[in-house]
């Protein structure tokens, strides 16, 4: 069975700072995503431009919801997102 999957792109962008406090901006190599894409919480981060702990309490609050956009390894261990809805958060692609 053929299974059709949706895939996005996505184009990291990359901050530089300068001495004279401006901001240089580039955009990254794109970089296809399938929605079946999970991550861990240190790239979430830095896509929504918060810390892996702030994640992971967006997890723990029901921002993203447990077993639909996230799955923890194990009792205790990593967590998982979906790419998809860490995109979503950040308005760069539908839900």
């Amino acid at each position: 069975m053929n299974r059709k999957e949706n895939i996005d792109f996505y184009t990291p962008t990359t901050v530089i700072r300068q001495p004279d406090g401006s901001v240089i901006a580039r955009a990254g190599k794109p970089v296809a995503l399938s929605h079946g894409d999970y991550i861990r919480t240190t790239e979430a981060g830095r896509i929504l431009g918060l810390s892996q702990h702030r994640v992971e309490d967006l997890c723990n609050e029901g921002k993203l919801v447990e077993g639909k956009d996230w799955w923890r390894v194990g009792e205790r261990g990593w967590l998982r997102i979906r790419r998809a809805a860490v995109l979503a958060m950040r308005g760069i692609a539908p839900p």
